[in-house]
């Protein structure tokens, strides 16, 4: 396991970190296959990635030939606040020379039938086999959800289904939301956990250390076990230094 973490001083190396990450993975996809399929994540961790990634030289990455996807979304719509969509394109969406038709935003305005809808775009973008995306970014709650998987209830049997409508528990602002599910984010090429703060690290240490079952039925536990990801995380979050 400790060769799949990566920690890192604090946030902004975290952040370097990911950037890198993506320009890496970018760059091996489009080499073998031609085109980059990511699938963002939303958070402030993320939100700094995305704005290294935006100062890069344009021809860093070949945004031509990158394709954006979301692991999930509020309720809200594309302008509101709160949007993941909104927040990446402020900071590197609309930054880069990346075509707006290589953009796959989750139509979450839509509210639950929004995840039929993006199902059927992941079909039509993968006709002949399950989708897979070259680089999935993660990040954590401190509640141990993932994307928008909040619980096992979260995570259905049928393999097909790529996209699903979430409830968030009490407490969150915006509870409504469109999520990746397990079969999709399972089928990634590489999954990259980003985690930092003090505030994670008890979760952190429950997912990386699992023992017992409710540990191991955290869905960032189930996610990351089936993905085999890997973590960039700082020392706030780590237990390295205990």
């Amino acid at each position: 396991m400790s060769d799949r973490i990566d920690i890192r001083a604090g946030a902004p190396e975290v952040a370097d970190a990911a950037r890198d990450r993506v320009v890496h993975a970018a760059e091996r996809a489009i080499a073998a296959r031609g085109v980059f399929h990511w699938a963002l994540a939303g958070g402030s961790t993320p939100k700094a990635a995305y704005a290294r990634l935006a100062a890069l030289p344009p021809r860093v990455i070949d945004w031509t030939r990158v394709r954006v996807w979301f692991g999930d979304e509020r309720c809200v719509p594309p302008d509101h606040a709160e949007s993941n969509f909104r927040m990446a394109a402020d900071t590197l969406l609309s930054r880069v020379p990346l075509p707006s038709s290589n953009i796959h935003r989750i139509q979450a305005e839509l509210g639950p039938a929004a995840a039929p809808s993006y199902e059927s775009l992941l079909a039509a973008t993968f006709p002949h086999a399950a989708p897979s995306f070259d680089l999935v970014l993660l990040g954590l709650g401190v509640d141990g959800h993932t994307a928008s998987l909040f619980s096992t209830a979260d995570f259905p049997p049928d393999p097909a289904r790529l996209a699903i409508s979430v409830v968030a528990p009490p407490g969150y602002s915006i509870r409504p939301r469109i999520s990746l599910t397990h079969h999709a984010l399972a089928r990634a090429r590489a999954a990259v956990f980003l985690v930092t703060g003090h505030e994670k690290r008890d979760t952190l240490a429950r997912v990386l250390q699992p023992s017992s079952d409710q540990d191991r039925s955290l869905p960032a536990s189930i996610i990351a076990s089936t993905c085999h990801a890997r973590w960039i995380v700082d020392r706030d979050a780590s237990d390295h230094e205990r």
